[in-house]
């Protein structure tokens, strides 16, 4: 994970009012209740339509145009009668005017209709977000989107749902893609071309926004942006919002976005100093990828190796500790989310330096997650391997005693900042300064205990892994596997990582073609060894003869071989009785499972 680096999720601008979304889904059901026929639209597609045309008025900012409407596909909801938010007692209103009294669009259209840009989130300009300044660059957005939209400039509306808007915020924004024509006759996506330009950073939304389930772009503008990013456009360039700080070193930035238990201030975002010298991030600005964002107090200074992280609860009266700072939102921040999900929606975290005559400065550090599917492979495929898996240690199986060893494969040391052991689908944050010495291991106990450069737990307080079977994996926090292990019924395929096999069980797999026959005493068994799952070598086999005694199966002989093959003689077998067989390998982590029984009966 490279210093400052693209590897990220939105639901609303300014979502630190989200405690509103509530109130806005009631509105936005009453709107849906009115005229009939209204709620028949309000289903998402998932290709864009062209809900709305008209012509430019102004831009408002790098996000926002005003659009004079000039016809609308579902106008009813373009001019929504006024409504009041109970929780603010403000009126919502999209566009300055009204229908005509008979329903008909007014003459010269709907004027002033704010529409909110889909998929991205350009900075702020001064007073937008209560600071007499303007967000790094947000004016270089802002004079983009106006050489974009000159005032008269003919446009269409698309989005997927046609109710989609903004109801929680600046009085009411139609949330749509706004597409401008060339000369050539070319529809160019406005959004997108912000964004290209480096100038503006990834907003994606959720297909479940309550208030727009605007995915469509999603995956396109995280690579538009990705590409910017790898360019140092805008943004994403050094000292683009002044020089002061250029040339120092930059932190290193994840999201922990879905650790165990609720999330709700329990997610958090890491700054790592990888450098041998203290970091000072005094008064540095750490934001989502929306408008949630808490300043670093004066005097936060990071030392050389060591990492401090902000939590996106309260904490106790948002008290800073050496250690963890707070955003102080009162929900989950970050979005859990995956490369496979259909719809790709993910979060960022953003860190930015201090710029005289900016609200923030420049972008020191970012994080977007999850990968992305096309690119989805970690640097440290085939380099950390997990070695010994103790699920089922000698006496009783407890926290304390079960434990995961990861490998470095390399000749160099490895940090594991920015991984996570997953065991099943629950992700345990490894310690940011985990370190790997070259050809060493690190051994992550699933008990407690004080975690370090060498040392890590999971902190459960009781037995985690399961003897009958189980699986643990090696992954990267935006979502890119590195290694895996399973045993008993779980496996480890379909893994995104090229060429990823079923990792090898440690116990031998189960005999096949298990065959017994009976004469003079004897039971003869014979069988075909386990199939191959890399397990160490078995090293004998154990026959089981069980009969039915009182509806119970009773043992009466127990035999062992070192090859597929064996005589079992017992003076308890009687002619007449039908017995059971079962035969099961060994191998120096145990015996794996038994074959299933088969029926001899004795002659």
């Amino acid at each position: 994970m490279g210093t400052a680096h693209g590897t990220g999720v939105g639901t609303s601008a300014g979502r630190g009012a989200v405690m509103g979304v509530v109130a806005a889904a009631c509105v936005l059901l009453s709107l849906l209740a009115g005229p009939a026929g209204r709620a028949s639209g309000a289903t998402s597609t998932t290709t864009e339509q062209t809900w709305e045309t008209g012509v430019v008025d102004h831009v408002s900012d790098g996000d926002t145009v005003a659009i004079d409407i000039t016809s609308a596909t579902h106008a009813e909801f373009v001019a929504p009668p006024a409504a009041t938010d109970p929780a603010t007692s403000s009126a919502r209103t999209f566009c300055r005017n009204r229908l005509n009294a008979n329903g008909s669009m007014p003459k010269g259209g709907l004027d002033g209709c704010r529409v909110r840009l889909i998929g991205l989130n350009t900075p702020e300009s001064a007073g937008n977000s209560g600071s007499p300044y303007e967000q790094c660059k947000a004016s270089a957005a802002t004079a983009t989107v106006k050489a974009l939209l000159p005032k008269g400039t003919k446009v269409q509306l698309r989005a997927l749902s046609w109710t989609s808007a903004e109801l929680d915020h600046s009085g009411g924004r139609l949330a749509r893609t706004v597409y401008y024509r060339t000369s050539s006759g070319a529809w160019v996506d406005v959004a997108r071309a912000v964004l290209a330009k480096g100038q503006a950073m990834w907003f994606p939304f959720r297909p479940t926004d309550p208030e727009k389930p605007e995915y469509a772009h999603n995956l396109e503008y995280r690579r538009v942006v990705d590409e910017a990013a790898a360019a140092r456009k805008g943004l994403w360039s050094a000292g683009y919002c002044g020089s002061a700080g250029t040339g120092t070193a930059n932190p290193t930035v994840w999201v922990v976005s879905n650790p165990p238990g609720d999330d709700a201030n329990r997610e958090y975002v890491v700054l790592l100093n990888p450098t041998d010298r203290p970091m000072d991030v005094s008064g540095w600005t750490v934001r989502d990828s929306s408008l949630i964002a808490t300043r670093l107090p004066s005097g936060t200074v990071i030392p050389a190796g060591d990492y401090i992280r902000v939590l996106s609860g309260k904490g106790a009266a948002r008290t800073p500790t050496a250690r963890d700072f707070h955003f102080g939102s009162s929900s989950q921040m970050f979005t859990n989310a995956t490369a496979t999900d259909p719809d790709y929606h993910g979060d960022a975290a953003y860190v930015h330096d201090v710029q005289s005559g900016y609200a923030y400065g420049n972008l020191r550090a970012w994080y977007h997650y999850p990968c992305d599917p096309a690119h989805c492979r970690d640097p440290l495929v085939g380099a950390v391997t997990i070695g010994l898996v103790q699920y089922n240690p000698p006496g009783s199986d407890t926290a304390g005693a079960e434990y995961v060893e990861l490998r470095n494969t390399t000749a160099a040391p490895v940090r594991l900042g920015g991984y996570a052991l997953r065991r099943q689908s629950v992700d345990h944050p490894l310690p940011p300064i985990a370190l790997i010495p070259a050809g060493g291991t690190l051994r992550i106990g699933v008990g407690r205990g004080v975690e370090s450069a060498t040392s890590a737990f999971l902190g459960r307080t009781s037995s985690y892994l399961a003897n009958s079977g189980d699986r643990v994996a090696l992954v990267n926090l935006n979502g890119a596997p590195v290694d895996c292990r399973a045993w008993g019924r779980f496996t480890c395929t379909g893994s995104p990582v090229s060429g990823a096999l079923e990792v090898p069980r440690a116990r031998p797999a189960t005999p096949r073609s298990v065959t017994a026959t009976y004469a003079k005493g004897r039971v003869r068994v014979s069988w075909s060894a386990p199939a191959p799952n890399g397990s160490a070598a078995v090293t004998r086999y154990r026959a089981t003869i069980r009969r039915t005694s009182g509806g119970k199966l009773v043992t009466v002989a127990t035999c062992y071989a070192r090859s597929p093959k064996l005589t079992c003689t017992s003076a308890t077998l009687r002619s007449g009785r039908t017995y059971k067989v079962t035969v099961a390998a060994r191998n120096s982590r145990g015996y794996g499972t038994r074959s299933a029984y088969v029926s001899v009966k004795a002659r």
